[in-house]
Order: C-alpha cells, then sequence, then structure tokens
C-alpha cells in the first residue's frame, strides 16, 4: 500500500514537472516563431530599399519659417511637425513624395543630414527645398544643383517604382 502512494506520488510529480517543462517549451517555441516572423517581414519590406539608388541629383534651393513669404504656414510642415524643431536630431526638407517618400533621410554635401518632413506646391520631380533656421543662412545657401545621399528611404516602407524610375 505505502509502494503504491510513493509510485503515485512520484507519477503525479514526473507528470507535473512535464506539464511545467512542456508549458515553458511552448512559450519558448511561440518566442522562436514571432521573433523569426518579425524578421521576415523586416527583410521583405526592407529587401526593395537595398536596389533603391543610394545617390539622387537635385536641384537644392533654401527656404525658412522665417521669410516673410512661408509666415502664412508657420512653422508647421507636411506632416504636422515644427520646422522649428528638429525631427529625429535631424533638420528639414521639403520634397516631392513621387521622388524622395517623407520620412527619407538625406545627406546633403556642406550641410549634413537631413529628413524630409515637408512638400511644396512649386516642389516637383527632383527638387529639394532645404529648411534653414536663419534667413542669412536660406540667403548664403541660393539654390545649387548637389548630389545627394539617401541614408533611409522612408518611414520603412518599400521602394516604388517612382523611386527606381528617379534615377534613371
Amino acid at each position: 500500500m505505502r509502494a503504491q502512494r510513493t509510485q503515485h506520488r512520484l507519477k503525479e510529480t514526473f507528470c507535473q514537472t512535464v506539464d511545467a517543462i512542456g508549458g515553458a517549451v511552448c512559450w519558448l517555441i511561440l518566442i522562436v516563431a514571432y521573433l523569426l516572423a518579425v524578421s521576415l517581414f523586416y527583410e521583405v519590406f526592407t529587401a526593395s530599399a537595398k536596389c533603391a539608388p543610394s545617390t539622387v541629383m537635385v536641384r537644392a534651393t533654401a527656404y525658412s519659417w522665417r521669410e516673410p513669404a512661408h509666415r502664412k504656414w508657420g512653422t508647421k510642415n507636411a506632416i504636422g511637425g515644427s520646422l522649428a524643431r528638429p525631427l529625429e536630431g535631424l533638420g528639414h526638407c521639403a520634397v516631392d513624395p513621387k521622388v524622395i517618400p517623407l520620412g527619407s533621410v538625406i545627406e546633403i554635401p556642406g550641410i549634413g543630414r537631413r529628413i524630409a518632413t515637408d512638400t511644396g506646391r512649386l516642389i516637383r520631380g527632383r527638387d529639394l527645398d532645404i529648411h534653414f533656421g536663419s534667413l542669412r543662412e536660406m540667403r548664403a545657401w541660393g539654390a545649387r544643383r548637389v548630389t545627394v545621399r539617401v541614408l533611409r528611404w522612408g518611414w520603412g516602407k518599400a521602394v516604388t517604382k517612382s523611386r527606381k524610375e528617379s534615377n534613371s
């Protein structure tokens, strides 16, 4: 009788241990599957960005929210943020979203990195309008042709056909 109770307790303990380990293994499998799915989706969404042109020749002009012609829009940009404050630690620029999508990070020779957060009615095709915090800097830049390097296309979305054609 005593041996049967001991055997029953051992069997019960063994079943509880298997259940506990099985639950942990199940969670581990779920976590690994989730991580694999996330990495797969990341690869799918960024794979086409790898074939995007990394440099684009643009006509770069300058603007500032302080200039009188811009006062009717104030400091607001196309995504609803403020031109007076950097986004992601970067200055702002206006682009044609069909060529360079909003959210793209661009490196401009002689200026540094800017993030595309604005559009403009006169910004069409390969036009780039660089935002400056002061009128003096804006006037000093003027307008010129530069080759910019795109470090990130958009907010992480796939490359569109029109962007691929923009390098042709």
